[in-house]
């Protein structure tokens, strides 16, 4: 959101507050590049309006009118994609007792720092895109997902300086069978187990 004061008006009119969305040059745009979200108009005091595109430099303007006259302010936005961090596709693994999930998480070149969080066990190398998890015994045993995330950092100013990608891995119960180590069998006799 962008900050907006307001002075001088003490009764709001239908025409106190005029929004209106252009390009930097001043060109017309389409509902395609913006709208304003439900229950914001072009009048509204605070609008909250959507830009739906990245390639375009919009200028917001704000005409404020009063019974002494109105005053027009500007402000130029301009929106950039985030870059997408990748924790790879989540993993559903069966219990063994030496565990260990390989990672294979992926960072564009205009991300730095990679770095993964989360779960109770042990990383290979948190600060390495490919390196291993040894889940502890009780995520083993509990069969509940062990949510990992893989973090980084842009160059891009907050909320974007940070992307966050989770991966879940699914570690099915360990099947347990008790069974008698040895049991007699006698020739041509039923045999009870």
């Amino acid at each position: 959101p962008t900050y907006t004061t307001f002075s001088g008006s003490p009764v709001t009119l239908a025409n106190t507050y005029t929004w209106t969305v252009t390009n930097e040059n001043g060109d017309a745009l389409t509902s395609d590049d913006y709208s304003f979200d439900v229950g914001s108009t072009t009048n509204s005091k605070f609008p909250a309006i959507i830009f739906k595109k990245t390639n375009i430099r919009y200028k917001v303007t704000e005409v404020h009118a009063n019974s002494c006259g109105n005053k027009p302010e500007t402000q130029i936005l301009e929106f950039f994609d985030a870059p997408v961090i990748s924790a790879g596709p989540d993993q559903d693994l069966c219990f063994t007792q030496n565990l260990v999930v390989q990672l294979n998480g992926t960072v564009p070149p205009n991300v730095i720092n990679p770095k993964w969080t989360g779960g109770s066990g042990t990383f290979g190398d948190v600060n390495n895109p490919s390196t291993t998890y040894t889940p502890t015994l009780q995520e083993k045993n509990n069969g509940l997902p062990i949510v990992l995330n893989f973090t980084g950092q842009t160059s891009l100013e907050p909320p974007c300086s940070t992307v966050t990608d989770e991966i879940r891995i699914n570690i099915k119960k360990e099947i347990l069978i008790t069974s008698s180590p040895v049991k007699s069998i006698c020739t041509n006799r039923n045999l009870n187990y």
